[in-house]
């Protein structure tokens, strides 16, 4: 085994206010973010809900002055420019036209209100040599990777479950398929860029690739399948489409996203479809019920093409299933297997989302606002006080990595081997869900629907909490080995 080298640590405190000793109080959905149009978005995309003949249709659209963008028969939507919703809903077929928008579907760029404690980032970079193994535990970090021993990773390799066979896609703000624990692991034919719209934050040329500019869909990736260079994966032997729906700042047109899961509910090869992004709607406002409806349709779509959905419960540590005046795309949706977090002990994360009828199961997700302060974890080079936070991959190209400005050596000085511990959420719980399932459905050979998929890995998940389904730990946290038979 070749030693891997770990280059000076640069470390770098974000603070977002005056320390206080008080825990800071959970977040509520802020009304901002409810449906209404950003300066950013399009003024005049629609989103519009049709029946019948879309040729009739477009050529109506074309004779009126407008242009038609994506067309998404499968659930009879497509998109249209250059036209007012009044004029739109004169058309042959129009149902409905509901303007686009854009909103932060990436929340855990703000771990605090006003008044919360300061951030400590650490980021590595690994020198050569760099040499790309079968075996997980060989990972240069593998030994501050609690979350895989939380969730029975290595008994489920040990079984034979490593997710050859699977691809998994991901809702993301890019990938970095020159990163080291990512080089061959993930299918560029098949990964696509979906972003339409400039954000005036990242570079002008974002939309044009599946480049990312932020490492939050890097480090994602990283976690469902790796080269077991740096970290360790859930699912070492699978492969993942990126679908790239965010911006450098973690925002996203809802047209985008839209996009993007039909997109990969039409790849025969892909198995699951992993989103760690969050849309908090407020039900009633204008125009909220008919995104509700279109995403439900796109999410039904999906699963009929028998895809396993895995979304990301959010950061907001309420109780989902008391939020009878938000609804959050997609977790609030039918089909939608929603994932929490827990923190390095396995209890449910602080900031995390809960709820019965919203959440689903659990994953590591890493702990926001305390240093740890238990024993430190044998071998692992990172600094004790970061050990309950995750490890993860970064991309060279960053900008604006998880919605805070670091010093752009930390990630985005064009390295292909730097890491970064910092984060914390939900959004990094999905993909561990989403690996374990990978583990499942390969040993099955694909064969599993989703409803049997995600069955499967309810009734073999740790039961935390209360005895049985209850409303903080939903089924239980996953565990890998007893999913796959292992245990």
């Amino acid at each position: 085994m070749n030693i891997l080298r770990l280059a000076p640590t640069l470390t770098v405190l974000a603070a977002l206010s005056a320390c206080t000793g008080d825990r800071p109080a959970p977040m509520t959905p802020d009304p901002s973010l409810a449906v209404v149009q950003s300066s950013r978005a399009s003024p005049d995309r629609f989103l519009v809900e049709y029946s019948g003949n879309v040729g009739r249709l477009n050529a109506a659209v074309k004779a009126a002055g407008g242009h038609v963008g994506r067309v998404h028969e499968s659930i009879g939507v497509l998109e249209i420019q250059g036209m007012a919703a009044a004029d739109i809903l004169t058309l042959p077929g129009v149902q409905h036209a509901t303007r686009d928008t854009v909103l932060h579907l990436i929340r855990d760029a703000t771990p605090f209100p006003v008044g919360g404690l300061p951030i400590a980032v650490a980021g590595y970079r690994l020198d050569s040599p760099l040499t790309a193994s079968s075996d997980p535990t060989r990972a240069y970090f593998y030994s501050c990777q609690w979350d895989l021993a939380q969730i029975h990773a290595e008994e489920a390799w040990a079984f034979g479950a490593r997710g050859a066979g699977m691809k998994i896609a991901l809702l993301d703000t890019g990938v970095d398929p020159d990163q080291v624990d990512l080089a061959g692991k993930v299918d560029l034919a098949e990964s696509i860029s979906m972003l339409t719209f400039e954000d005036e934050n990242c570079p002008a040329d974002e939309r044009d690739d599946i480049t990312d500019y932020n490492s939050h869909g890097t480090g994602n990736a990283a976690e469902i399948a790796s080269n077991n260079i740096g970290v360790a994966s859930v699912a070492p032997d699978a492969q993942t489409v990126m679908v790239k729906v965010l911006s450098c700042t973690g925002d996203g047109s809802l047209a985008d996203v839209l996009a993007g899961l039909l997109y990969a509910a039409d790849l025969d090869d892909v198995n699951i479809i992993s989103m760690s992004l969050l849309a908090p709607v407020k039900r009633g406002l204008p125009g909220s019920n008919r995104f509700l409806a279109m995403f439900q349709k796109a999410v039904n779509y999906a699963t009929q093409q028998g895809k396993l959905l895995v979304g990301t419960a959010g950061n907001d540590g309420v109780n989902l299933t008391k939020q009878q005046d938000w609804a959050f795309i997609p977790t609030s949706l039918a089909n939608v297997k929603s994932a929490y977090a827990t923190d390095h002990v396995d209890r449910l994360a602080s900031y995390s989302n809960h709820g019965v009828s919203d959440t689903w199961v659990g994953g590591p997700g890493g702990q926001e606002w305390a240093d740890y302060d238990g024993e430190p974890l044998p071998s692992c080079p990172l600094a004790p006080a970061l050990q309950n936070r995750l490890i993860r991959a970064c991309s060279g190209h960053s900008v604006f990595a998880n919605g805070f400005n670091y010093p752009w050596d930390v990630c985005g000085n064009g390295s292909n081997s730097m890491y970064i511990v910092a984060g914390w959420g939900t959004s990094y719980a999905t993909p561990e869900v989403a690996g374990v399932a990978a583990l499942v459905q390969a040993l099955h050979g694909g064969s599993l629907n989703p409803h049997q998929l995600a069955n499967i890995l309810a009734q073999t998940a740790d039961d935390l909490g209360a005895p049985g389904v209850d409303k903080q730990y939903g089924h239980g946290r996953v565990n890998a080995a007893r999913a796959v038979g292992g245990k």
